[in-house]
């Protein structure tokens, strides 16, 4: 029980790399197709952590909310990328060009991340103290990898 600080302190931003990292996942699925395999992706975490259809239904809802921010702002993604791409191809490295558009991606990053903050904490207020624990469990095998 000397954990219990740190194990709260997981438990959120645990669920958000949780969900990120199955949707990132989901994008180098191209043998599956990505939306198969996203599918799959929010199958496998669903049955690992023993989900509710309440649960469930709340994941869903956060990778819904995800892929519409996603789909939302693909042109700006794009854009970034292709700027990314010139500023590496660049003789010289523009190091304000590059920090503006990392500035703009930090700031679509802050308009939505109080609305999958409270999805997160609806899905977290559902959680048995079991599925907690093998989340927690997941990123410390995570942290080790790495």
């Amino acid at each position: 029980m000397k954990r219990l600080p740190q194990t709260r302190s997981l438990l959120i931003p645990g669920l958000v790399v949780l969900a990120l990292l199955g949707l990132n996942g989901c994008q180098q699925g191209h043998h599956l197709g990505k939306s198969n395999h996203m599918e799959m992706m929010i199958n496998m975490i669903s049955y690992k952590l023993e989900f509710t259809d309440e649960q469930k239904s709340k994941f869903e809802a956060i990778k819904d909310q995800l892929r519409a921010i996603r789909a939302e702002n693909k042109d700006v993604r794009d854009q970034q990328k292709t700027e990314f791409k010139d500023l590496i191809l660049a003789p010289e490295f523009d190091t304000e060009k590059a920090t503006a558009v990392m500035d703009t991606r930090h700031q679509m990053m802050m308009e939505y991340r109080d609305p999958i903050m409270a999805s997160i904490a609806e899905l977290h207020a559902t959680l048995t103290p079991e599925q907690k624990s093998k989340i927690v469990n997941r990123l410390e095998k995570q942290g080790r990898k790495h």
